[in-house]
């Protein structure tokens, strides 16, 4: 199943359609999916996944050297 919200107003969900409008999972013929998961990294949403001792500012850049083991914590819960 697929599911989650647009990734932009461009390509819109990318989830193939019926004629009524619901999600049609059948085979579409296509070689790949895009998988996007959007982890809440809210002091809440940490502790939610089991990751309370983690600080919200340490996973707030992707591209942080010094939050690597937090984003990779978050990435595996």
């Amino acid at each position: 199943m697929r599911a989650g919200g647009e990734l932009d107003s461009e390509v819109g969900d990318l989830i193939v359609r019926d004629q009524d409008g619901k999600p049609d999972y059948s085979s579409t013929g296509k070689a790949f999916r895009y998988v996007r998961y959007d982890a809440d990294c809210s002091k809440k949403g940490l502790k939610k996944m089991g990751l309370g001792h983690i600080k919200p500012e340490s996973v707030a850049s992707l591209d942080s050297v010094k939050g690597m083991g937090d984003l990779a914590e978050v990435g595996q819960a």
